[in-house]
This record gives C-alpha cells, structure tokens and sequence, in this order.
C-alpha cells in the first residue's frame, strides 16, 4: 500500500529556510511524519509519528526489506542532525540570535512490523504543528521519489514560491540554504555540475515541477541564479516503457492493467 496522495506537508518558512543537512532518507521520514499531522492537532514533545516502511517502500519503488534497513539507519543519525532556525514561526521577523535545535529528541524502531516513529523535539513544533501564516506546503507524494539530496533542498525552496513559479537567489545565499561549505564548490563550473544540475534534473525527473534555470551577470561575474517552473501532473513522469511495466508488473496482469496500477498509484 501506497502512501495517500492526500497527505501534505506544511512547513513554517522559517524552517523552510533554515540552514541544515539531510540525506534522501532522512527527509523521507521527516516529510512522512510531518504529514501525519492535522492542522488541528496540538502535538507535544511527547507524541511520536510513526512511518510504515512498506508504504514509503511501494510509492518509491524500492524493496521494502532493503529500504527499512537504510530508513533506520537514517533515524538513528536524525538523531544527531542539526538544525540553524533564523526566523520565527507564523512570521518573517528574524530571531534576535540564531537558534540551534535538533529534529529528534528520540526514535523507536520495530524490526518485526518494520515500523519507524519519531518524537520531534521541542524546539521543532512551531515550525510544523498550529501554523496560520508563512508557511510553505505541498503533497507528500510530490516529493517521495526525490533521489537526491540537494533535490529535495531545491524542491522545497522552489514550492516556498510556488504561487509565483519564479525564484532569484544570489550564489552566496543559494550555497548557504543548501548548506555547502564555504570554500566548496567556489567556481561556478564546479556548483553547476556537483548541485545544480543534478538536483534540477532529479526534481524534472522525479517530481511534478518542471524547472527551468538561468544565471545573471553583474558585468562579466555571474552573480544569482533565476528559476522558473510549473507544475505537472505527477503522473505524466510515471516510466512507461514496455520494460519498466513488464519488471513491475503482477502475476496474471496485462500490459495494460499493470500500466493502470503504476500510474494510479503515482
């Protein structure tokens, strides 16, 4: 079972534009918890969420034994995951200092019904739970089969924008959201090949935006990096070749009937 296309993601701004690292995996568990939560529910810091491996596992294509073993491992270093907080939430207006938190303060993990939960640590909750204003939110679907790390990053600041399908940032503030280190990636060849690039064609590949990218120039230097992009239908970048089908394809079903299935559950 698949997980509903109906669950969205609502994220403050505020920590939409914090500065921190996750890999895939890590932002698949934290993406499907955060889903999990009604805007109407109060959460605590003594809530867990829990993530059935099995469905992450059919809407991303992957085996379910081999996904909860990395899904776990992810949990465990979520643990450890910082967290750079620069504004409040339900608001733009800047915090006094910057706040350093943590995601988790604690996970649980089932081997047997292969099951993960999370409890959000304090620090977390405004950003994600009772959020009336500046906030950024998106079907969780649209996201889960995102392949790469800076994919995920760009997806989402580009749906923090989404309404006006058009944002310019300088190289300066891009580098730090997508938290590369400074002195990395400092010729522009380098950014475009290692980040840009990949992350633009796994979001064109894997996701329902199509992102289109231009640089501008102050004089002869390349200074801010444009984006454009609207939104497809999701099932329009569902593979459809007659491989793909046959490999995913059940016992006793048609071409055609697997064909349905694979593109209904996208």
């Amino acid at each position: 079972m698949a997980l509903s296309t109906a669950l969205m993601v609502v994220k403050s701004n505020g920590l939409v534009e914090a500065n921190y690292t996750l890999t895939v995996n890590e932002q698949r568990i934290l993406l499907s918890c955060i889903a999990k939560i009604s805007k109407d529910d109060i959460v605590t810091d003594d809530v867990f969420y829990t993530v059935d491996v099995k469905e992450i596992a059919s809407s991303v294509g992957a085996p379910p034994n081999t996904l909860y073993r990395e899904l776990k491992a992810a949990a465990l270093r979520l643990k450890h995951r910082d967290v750079y907080i620069q504004c409040e939430p339900n608001s733009a207006q800047p915090l006094p200092k910057t706040r350093v938190g943590s995601w988790v303060q604690a996970i649980e993990y089932s081997d047997g019904d292969g099951t993960i939960s999370i409890q959000y640590s304090k620090n977390i909750l405004p950003y994600i739970n009772q959020i009336t204003s500046h906030f950024t939110q998106y079907k969780l679907s649209e996201a889960m089969k995102l392949k790469t790390q800076y994919g995920f990053r760009l997806f989402e600041l580009l749906m923090q924008w989404n309404s006006v399908g058009k944002r310019e940032f300088d190289i300066a503030s891009f580098k730090s959201l997508l938290r590369i280190k400074e002195g990395e990636y400092t010729q522009l060849y380098n950014l475009k090949q290692r980040v840009l690039l990949p992350a633009i064609k796994d979001i064109n590949s894997n996701s329902n935006l199509s992102v289109k990218w231009e640089q501008r120039k102050r004089g002869r230097t390349v200074t801010h990096l444009l984006f454009t992009w609207h939104q497809d239908k999701i099932e329009s970048k569902i593979p459809s070749s007659k491989e793909y089908i046959q490999q995913h394809a059940r016992p006793g079903e048609s071409w055609e009937q697997a064909e349905a299935r694979i593109k209904l559950k996208a």
